[in-house]
């Protein structure tokens, strides 16, 4: 018997990302909350940020690397949300 889960294809994270973010995009009905929300993903990318700066100053390198991926996820959900 064939595994159907053997062949199947997942999106890229990059895609996963842009799908997210348009689910967002279409609860967002106001201009006020889609402001929150942009501030509030500014915020949490300048967070981000610092634990990166703060984890390499350390050499907490494996530290520095989960961060920076989840730097790059809040990027990529601010860019695809608040810059349309």
């Amino acid at each position: 018997m064939v595994n159907p889960m053997k062949y199947a294809t997942y999106p890229s994270p990059e895609r996963e990302i842009e799908e997210i973010a348009i689910d967002i995009a279409k609860l967002i009905r106001g201009l006020e909350a889609k402001e929150q929300l942009c501030n509030a993903l500014s915020t949490l990318l300048a967070k981000y940020r610092d634990r990166v700066d703060r984890a390499l100053r350390e050499g907490n390198y494996v530290e520095a690397r989960r961060n920076v991926s989840k730097m790059y996820m809040v990027s990529d959900l601010y860019t695809h949300i608040c810059r349309w």
